[in-house]
């Protein structure tokens, strides 16, 4: 029975994103906004508040680089790029301003049908 509702209702909104989205998470009865009913943080400390669990995120994910970067043993370090760390480069790059004009005139200017480095087309974009 409810196969066959979801199969008319399809066609009704067949052709329209939008509604055909709303289709399938009526389908998959998603829950909206669910936030867990608590969280175990990377401390092993137990998180109940809403706004505790977003910020024991935030500080996780905004940490990952320094304490990633903290627990690399030095010892393990290739010495062949020891130059990269101890010579300086005294060259510096410059980069112009430009204009939305500019980079739409550059893009006007690329063939349609040939794909970057991301293999997407021009057409697609």
């Amino acid at each position: 029975m409810k196969k066959k509702y979801f199969e008319k209702k399809y066609k009704e909104v067949e052709g329209c994103p939008r509604k055909t989205w709303g289709l399938i998470k009526e389908g998959v009865e998603l829950k909206t906004n669910s936030v867990p009913a608590k969280l175990i943080s990377a401390k092993g400390e137990t998180i109940k508040l809403e706004g505790e669990i977003c910020k024991d995120f935030q500080n996780y994910f905004s940490n990952i680089g320094p304490n990633l970067s903290m627990s690399i043993v030095p010892d393990i370090c290739d010495p062949t790029c020891e130059f990269l760390v101890r010579d300086p480069i005294d060259i510096s790059l410059h980069l112009n301003l430009v204009t939305v004009d500019e980079i739409k005139q550059i893009i006007y200017g690329l063939r349609s049908n040939s794909p970057g480095s991301d293999q997407i087309t021009l057409k697609t974009l």
